[in-house]
């Protein structure tokens, strides 16, 4: 594995009467070294570089003996690094400095190395520090060194901004599982089977967006939380921003989820497979043009072109149908899912650079139930539902001076919604989109950051449905069967092109205020709107940030709401007023801590009409999210890596004429705790526990018969007026990893539900509704082993 050592600044103060004080430049983010294969004894590459005031190196050379092809790594992971620029009197200015990389040694076959001692001097600039000499470096006074295996996290441009890096995502994610991991962080709740959508701060699920490189994805999960969309080993960082987003990001009134892939490796090619029981994988990756076992040597204007693509599919559907009993159910096609994901990129130039991606994901359920219900004659039949998306991005960076730089992306993207549930509804949705994005960052000085962009989208929405009258939240008082129903066909297009800007300003070196604004116009309804947001971080002391915000977000109706015959062409856009204001508190290098407090106040929210009555949807819904969120995070420096995160809160909404009741999606209690221990010898144990409140129900208190449709027909109680008991629920993940000269290879035992709590989460009833029974949620006990080989 390899480590970081700490800074040797070279720049020297000039004589002055009054003897300036330089502070040098300190490591703000920094990928890991990635060698094929970690050296039979250690190895210390020596680089020497500048960091200019915009915290970016360049003129990045080896000075120490030469070590292919170790020398290549070092130079890669310290080229894509981010620094905090060194100051003169407090002005930011450019320095040549030295930095040295440690690769360590293999471990040896017997027993582990001794933990090593704590650094000593000042404090290091990255987690996980451990002294590490520098070779060959010349002597330098006050020089101080230090080793890594993880970086910190980049100042956040909002007022929360919660990050994991790929190394952080591996470890508390489930199975391996990198977007898992999201659901720990504060803020967050939980998802279920039939829910993939996330629920963020109290929200419906299609009010926050998953961002996959800036580009919204339908979904995070297959099934509602099995496994994530994307592997973690081509993952760089997911953000997730909870509330208080910038202007970058608009049309949603919840949170944003925002996953990023990393680079493909250039050193030389490299593959893997992973089978355990639920699905298995496969991934490749290398350059295509441009290898070179040490790139210091060469040009940095000379192109390279690196590619990564990787599949995984499960298998449940092999053995599923012998679960299912002939006689009632016919099995057409059991759960499963596929995913893919490829990258080609290219480095045009030391300052251009281009990339092209291509993602999708299928989830499928097919089968056909023979009996009926006991509830409803009617509920018999096929039952289908696949959903499927495709997309290719292209993105293209430039970096035109240290006070100039732009980005542009383009994507297309083809989804598809299948819904066949027997006599009770049948929809089939296909969509086109279509997106665009460009954005320009100027510095006209070193602490003053202006950002303008251009968000365009356009989908064409084509297909049919049949069935209920749509009900957003599901609160209707009469039985499936007999709800009022509808049926159209559409082919819509809908364009949404939004402008907009935003400042951060750095006053003092210590409070940055960030003002944004974003301009929305829908066609659909005919509809602009314009979201002012403000945000501000103020560094108390070195420790210790103060954090608050207000602003305004707006999202469109969704499509089906706008369309006439079963919603309003006249419907305007619902909005929400977010207010948080926080700390955020470092004790010592390796813990972090932070509280929040937030509201969230919603306006002129789309809801459906009572009694079914036209038009089906209007502006008439209201409410408020209002709480507070903890987190405790101890940072992967050394053996232990642990997180602690509680949500309180509660989500009330109505009709404006209705007083408030809870929403669907509360969850009051929401708590999280993990942690990953480091064992030696290539042992790592990880374990993830939650705790959460149950999303409210409506009650059945009595029901009627119904001789027309010879069934009995429900009446509701309050609505959302009862509740389950707590989830809880205990993954455990154990991991060996044996490392040879040119491959690794891993045995993992993953226990999803270790002690099997039921968690009856859903309620069914017999056919009067007399009698009731729970349901247990997914997963039940899901114990799985797996193998993975890397090369």
């Amino acid at each position: 594995m390899a480590g970081l050592v700490g800074l040797v600044p070279l720049v020297t103060a000039s004589p002055a009467l009054a003897q300036p004080v330089v502070v040098p430049p300190r490591v703000v983010q920094m990928p890991e070294p990635q060698p094929a294969a970690a050296p039979p004894e250690e190895v210390t590459v020596v680089l020497e570089l500048m960091v200019g005031v915009d915290g970016r190196a360049t003129d990045v050379k080896v000075v120490s003996d030469p070590r292919p092809p170790f020398d290549a790594d070092a130079v890669r992971a310290v080229s894509a690094a981010t620094f905090e620029p060194a100051t003169k009197d407090g002005v930011k200015t450019a320095a040549r400095i030295r930095y040295s990389v440690v690769f360590a040694a293999a471990p040896a076959p017997a027993t582990p190395p001794p933990p090593a001692p704590p650094a000593e001097g000042p404090a290091p600039t990255s987690p996980d520090a451990i002294p590490a000499p520098a070779a060959d470096a010349p002597p330098e006074k006050d020089q101080a060194s230090f080793g890594a295996r993880a970086v910190t996290e980049a100042p956040p441009r909002e007022a929360t901004a919660r990050s994991m890096t790929g190394g952080e995502l591996r470890m508390l994610g489930t199975r391996g599982d990198p977007l898992r991991a999201v659901e720990l962080l504060p803020g967050m709740g939980r998802t279920s089977f039939g829910n993939p959508l996330p629920i963020i701060r109290g929200s419906a699920g299609f009010e926050s967006q998953v961002f996959f490189e800036g580009v919204p994805v339908p979904l995070l999960y297959h099934f509602g939380g099995i496994t994530s969309f994307v592997p973690a080993r081509f993952l760089d960082r997911v953000d997730f921003y909870p509330g208080n987003f910038s202007a970058r990001y608009g049309r949603v009134l919840g949170g944003v989820i925002d996953v990023r892939m990393r680079e493909p490796k250039i050193d030389a090619p490299h593959a893997g497979a992973d089978a355990n029981f639920i699905d298995a994988s496969a991934f490749v990756e290398g350059p295509l043009v441009g290898r070179s076992a040490d790139p210091a040597a060469e040009d940095p204007d000379k192109p390279r072109l690196s590619a990564a693509v990787g599949f995984r599919r499960s298998y449940v559907d092999l053995f599923f149908s012998a679960l299912v009993p002939k006689d009632v159910i016919s099995i057409e096609a059991a759960p499963s899912y596929y995913d893919y994901q490829g990258m080609v990129s290219a480095k045009l130039s030391r300052k251009h650079s281009l990339r092209v991606f291509a993602i999708g994901s299928q989830d499928r359920f097919e089968i056909v139930q023979d009996q009926p219900d006991d509830r409803d004659p009617a509920a018999r039949g096929r039952f289908d539902v696949r959903t499927a998306f495709h997309q290719l991005q292209v993105a293209q960076k430039s970096e035109w001076s240290s006070r100039f730089s732009h980005q542009a992306q383009v994507s297309m993207g083809i989804q598809n919604q299948r819904t066949n549930l027997g006599t009770f509804l049948q929809g089939d949705v296909d969509a086109i989109q279509l997106r665009a994005r460009v954005e320009g960052v100027y510095r006209p000085f070193d602490d003053l950051r202006l950002t303008v962009g251009l968000d365009h989208s356009s989908e064409r929405w084509k297909g049919s449905y049949a069935g209920a009258r749509p009900d957003l939240e599901g609160i209707g008082a009469t039985g499936p069967s007999s709800t009022p129903r509808t049926s159209l066909t559409t082919n819509t297009w809908v364009h949404a092109p939004a402008l907009y800007a935003e400042a951060a300003l750095l006053l003092g070196g210590r409070v940055t205020l960030m003002p944004s604004i974003r301009a929305d116009y829908l066609d659909q309804t005919g509809s602009l709107t314009v979201d002012p947001r403000f945000a501000v971080r103020a560094k108390v002391t070195d420790t210790t940030t103060l954090k608050g915000g207000v602003g305004r977000f707006t999202q469109h109706p969704q499509v089906f709401q706008a369309l006439t015959g079963i919603g309003n062409p006249n419907i305007e856009p619902g909005y929400a007023i977010h207010y948080s204001v926080g700390v955020e508190q470092a004790l010592g290098e390796s813990v972090r801590l932070g509280a929040e407090g937030f509201l969230k106040t919603l306006h002129r929210l789309p809801f459906d009409t009572k009694d079914f009555a036209a038009p089906y949807f209007d502006n008439i819904g209201r409410g408020h999210v209002v709480g507070m969120e903890l987190e405790a995070r101890v940072l992967p420096k050394g053996r232990f890596y642990g997180l602690l995160a509680y949500t309180l809160s509660r989500s009330e909404r109505a009709r404006f004429d209705e007083p408030l009741r809870l929403f669907q999606n509360d969850q009051t209690h929401v708590g999280s705790a993990a942690g990953v221990v480091r064992l030696g010898r290539g042992w790592e144990a990880s374990a993830t526990f939650r705790l959460t409140s149950a999303n409210p129900r409506t009650p059945i208190t009595s029901a009627f018969y119904d001789a027309r449709s010879d069934q009995y027909t429900p009446r509701n109680g309050a609505v959302f007026a009862d509740r389950g008991p707590l989830y809880h629920r205990l993954d455990v993940h154990l991991e060996k990893t044996w490392t040879f000269p040119k491959w690794k290879l891993m045995f993992y035992v993953d226990v999803q539900n270790v002690y099997n709590a039921s968690n009856k989460e859903y309620v069914s009833y017999n056919y009067d509704y007399t009698k009731q029974q729970g349901s247990s949620s997914f997963p039940p006990f899901l114990p799985s082993l797996g193998i993975r080989g890397e090369l």
